[in-house]
């Protein structure tokens, strides 16, 4: 999975940065969706398309408090299970973008 570099810049906010394995990624978010992405910064070509790999989404609700719920979440099986990018996406979705999650209730 991967977007275009048009797509990227058109539709999505740079939050952040991460350093990491597979290499130098960008936090994405789409404010009317509260989606976020995290991708490969540095885009490979497909056919005549520059376009950056997808490594993590975020799919959240958002209530009139800013707070957010988390709908889905996925990350690459590439990544070595002792990394989570979620946690960067929740840092950067609070410090950039004043929201934040809402804690999951225990029963």
């Amino acid at each position: 999975m991967s977007y275009s570099t048009s797509t990227v810049y058109r539709r999505f906010e740079m939050l952040g940065n991460i350093e990491h394995e597979p290499g130098h990624m960008w936090i994405l978010f789409d404010e009317k969706l509260y989606f976020s992405a995290v991708v490969c910064s540095v885009p490979t070509m497909q056919g005549n398309v520059a376009r950056h790999k997808i490594i993590a989404t975020m799919d959240c609700t958002c209530d009139l408090t800013g707070r957010l719920t988390l709908e889905r979440y996925w990350q690459s099986e590439k990544l070595p299970s002792e990394v989570d990018l979620s946690e960067p996406i929740i840092r950067a979705l609070s410090e950039k973008k004043g929201l934040w999650m809402k804690p999951v209730s225990v029963a």
